[in-house]
């Protein structure tokens, strides 16, 4: 290879300068080579990468890297090489020796001799112009670098990473080829402009990996800069970007994904492009929430085959196979309820999933006043005949226990039905929460605000009577139909439960269920 041949690419601030390169050059000579492209950078002001086949940065700071950069450029056999120049930061001073010391504590060889004059920015003190913001999408510059660069995902990771590349870099390219072995991209603005930017990579049909074949990075048209609004910024990377965090977090919202990337990579996306990019990460994390209730039938062969002791039943409709209802009680909560106090708060939540419907719970209360999940179903809507399949499945399971359980609900009319078929001998208390509600429903179209208040107020003194003296009337009444409260005045364990499951209930119904169980049976 003849040492005129070699020539360096050198990118700052998405311009770039060319130049030739000769085997007796040392870091020194680099560096005046790029002032010289970029009469506005000084030495000493920036710190300098080169990227390679299967190495995308490294380290150029002192004659020892140049000598190893050139020997490497004859083992690659390769005539060109990419260098990336960056701002060192105002901040930095030259010491003695020729280091200079960045703001994180690490240091670099500085391309200024100890004579070159101060930079007019350590002069200026506290109204130098602050340093760029860095965002999370700085390093998508160098996701298209070099010939031979290998994309271990295939056509996917390649077209994704392009598409972050040009965003990062602020322009946009039209594919003249885009299937799975191959892809062909040029700048939109070719036939405009004439701009030469393109990029060529095919598919390795030996390991499925996709490499650049072909590679002009170098832009000659005008208007390259990034925006913050760019339309290659679709639900495809908003999903890229959020798989992982939705992992942790089941439940991020829309907004919360648009202020994330207007925040940690200054980029503007709209609700709808974050609302379908949160849906397209679901399905890549959970698969479809259709195929996920074809798995219920092995989750419940599952669970009476390795927890022994368990109640979990399965409906589906004879006709059609399709889902209708499923109900779980774990062996180890049947068995930790023996420890409880006797006492179920019952309640329903809607499920957020595609296919919605409802979550019905039966949450106790352990001996240090903490709730106990029991039992829960999952059902298509809050009814009579859902409420009454729910309590008859919990009646085969308390029924052994020989002992008298109160349960405390909402009065719902499904639930007042429910109890009193299945337990006409267990006491069934109400939840001064709703109870309140209903008896301000009653004056809410008949009275004014505060004859309400008034109501509510007297409602309140009955409700908390400290006394049998201050409340022996309503108490008569109470210990004639069996109530028992065990000091208990509202539903909020079933409220805790339905807090506690708030996440897991947007998940496809297999997800849901089986997160629920590595939540109850998780060591404390």
């Amino acid at each position: 290879m003849e040492d005129a041949k070699l020539y360096a690419r050198c990118t700052y601030m998405l311009q770039t300068t060319m130049f030739f390169l000769d085997v007796k050059m040392n870091f020194d000579d680099i560096s005046r080579e790029i002032c010289f492209g970029f009469k506005f950078l000084k030495a000493g002001s920036f710190d300098l990468r080169y990227t390679l086949p299967g190495y995308p940065s490294c380290i150029l700071e002192s004659d020892r890297d140049v000598k190893l950069m050139f020997r490497s450029l004859v083992e690659c056999k390769v005539s060109s090489v990419d260098i990336l120049a960056r701002d060192c930061g105002g901040s930095s001073t030259v010491t003695s020796g020729g280091t200079s010391l960045f703001d994180d504590g690490s240091l670099y060889l500085s391309t200024a001799s100890k004579n070159d004059s101060i930079d007019e920015n350590e002069y200026l003190g506290c109204f130098r112009p602050e340093a760029a913001k860095s965002y999370l999408s700085n390093e998508w510059h160098g996701y298209i670098s070099y010939v031979g660069q290998k994309f271990e995902g295939g056509v996917l990771e390649f077209r994704d990473k392009l598409c972050k590349f040009a965003i990062e870099s602020g322009f946009m390219f039209a594919y003249k080829r885009n299937c799975p072995s191959r892809v062909i991209a040029h700048c939109s603005k070719r036939h405009c402009d004439g701009c030469q930017w393109f990029v060529r990579a095919l598919k390795n049909n030996v390991n499925g990996f996709f490499y650049i074949k072909e590679l002009n990075n170098i832009h000659t048209c005008k208007g390259v800069l990034r925006q913050q609004k760019s339309q290659l910024l679709g639900s495809h990377i908003v999903k890229s970007v959020i798989s992982d965090e939705l992992k942790s977090n089941p439940g991020v919202k829309p907004k919360e994904i648009i202020s994330r990337f207007k925040n940690s990579f200054g980029l503007d996306v709209s609700y709808k492009i974050a609302w379908y990019g949160r849906e397209l990460a679901r399905k890549s994390l959970h698969g479809d929430d259709g195929d996920s209730y074809s798995q219920l039938a092995w989750y419940q062969s599952a669970v009476l085959s390795t927890n022994p002791g368990s109640y979990c039943i399965l409906e589906s409709n004879p006709l059609t196979n399709r889902f209708e209802r499923f109900f779980i009680c774990f062996a180890g909560c049947i068995e930790g309820f023996k420890s409880c106090i006797p006492l179920l708060f019952v309640d329903a939540a809607h499920l957020k999933s595609k296919f919605k419907g409802y979550m019905l719970c039966a949450t106790g209360k352990n001996g240090n006043q903490e709730f106990f999940p029991f039992a829960f179903a999952v059902v298509d809507s809050e009814n009579d005949a859902n409420w009454n399949w729910f309590f008859s499945h919990l009646y085969n399971i308390l029924l052994p226990q020989g002992r008298t359980v109160t349960f405390v609900t909402d009065r719902h009319v499904g639930l007042l039905n429910a109890v009193a078929k299945h337990f006409p001998d267990s006491p069934h208390s109400y939840c001064y929460y709703h109870l309140r509600e209903n008896v301000r429903g009653l004056y809410r179209k008949q009275s004014q605000s505060y004859f309400i208040d008034k109501i509510i107020d007297e409602f309140m003194k009955v409700a908390y009577a400290p006394t049998e003296r201050s409340y022996y009337y309503n108490l008569a009444n109470l210990e004639k139909e069996g109530g028992n409260r065990y000091g208990e005045m509202a539903n909020s364990i079933a409220e805790s439960f339905n807090s506690w499951t708030k996440e897991l209930r947007e998940l496809p119904i297999f997800e849901m269920l089986d997160g629920i169980r590595i939540t109850c049976t998780a060591p404390i």
